[in-house]
């Protein structure tokens, strides 16, 4: 029944988060309160995606997270959400983990070396903190796509985008979803994040001063493959564009001759039986 419960909820609440997140305004505007939903920054699992605390009970800003810190010790009733948020604009190294990628763990600093250090930095700006986001669409796992912002001397400051300033993460490649029919909200602008990444590329800054670079993108593709062939298409990120198109052509020559692999080596085994 709770199970049931804790559903039902968290579908009303994102249902109602679409509709909180209306608005009609251009999104060079200056950003107003009025755009945005505020929360209480957790736990960033990495650089782009984080747990935050949804407050749904009336209280003061400034005592979200006094309360928020009682909640995770089990000592408040205060209404609060936990929903994990993919922070829209940025694309960061992933994090290896030992239980999906055993393989790879002991390369995380060869082939994703910005995991850990964009975990870390985003948590130092999001963790206890509060923060307001900006909801763009509904990626997968259907997790809320969002822009974080936390105020200071009264602008905000967008934390994805630090990110890319400070050369921790890149600005996303993709193309993101369209927001769902039902909903008007602030277009989501990608100019700011890749000029963002040029300017650290050209001051080298963390991920950019490396000689041989993997996108995230690129290592998602590739991490079902032994370390060698990974390693083939670490390269210059000057070749990033490049690299994507090889990526896609060795994939699909692997997809092409693994059947062929499949049928020869049956045979073999049949023949040596």
């Amino acid at each position: 029944m709770n199970t049931m419960r804790t559903i039902y909820l968290r579908c009303l609440l994102g249902f109602v988060l679409c509709f909180l997140n209306v608005s009609h305004a251009n999104s060079t505007e200056l950003l107003s309160e009025n755009h945005l939903v505020q929360a209480v920054g957790e736990y960033c699992y990495d650089g782009d995606t984080c747990k935050l605390l949804l407050l749904t009970s009336a209280s003061k800003p400034d005592d979200l997270t006094g309360k928020l810190k009682q909640k995770l010790f089990g000592h408040s009733n205060v209404g609060l959400f936990h929903i994990n948020y993919r922070i829209s604009g940025i694309d960061c190294d992933e994090r290896i983990s030992k239980h999906w990628d055993p393989r790879l763990v002991q390369h995380q600093d060869e082939i994703q070396k910005y995991g850990m250090p964009a975990q870390k930095r985003m948590n130092e700006l999001v963790k206890y903190k509060v923060i307001w986001m900006r909801q763009s669409t509904i990626g997968d796992y259907g997790r809320p796509v969002v822009e974080l912002f936390v105020k200071e001397g009264g602008k905000f400051l967008n934390l994805g985008l630090q990110l890319v300033k400070e050369g921790y993460c890149e600005a996303y490649q993709g193309t993101p979803k369209s927001p769902p029919f039902w909903k008007k909200i602030i277009p989501f602008a990608k100019e700011p994040y890749i000029k963002a990444e040029g300017e650290a590329q050209r001051a080298r800054l963390r991920r950019w001063s490396h000689p041989k670079y993997l996108s995230p993108y690129a290592y998602r593709r590739l991490k079902h493959l032994p370390i060698e062939d990974i390693r083939k298409f670490m390269r210059p990120f000057e070749e990033r564009a490049q690299v994507k198109k090889d990526i896609l052509a060795f994939l699909k020559k692997k997809k092409k001759e693994s059947p062929k692999t499949t049928v020869a080596s049956a045979a073999e085994s049949k023949h040596k039986k």
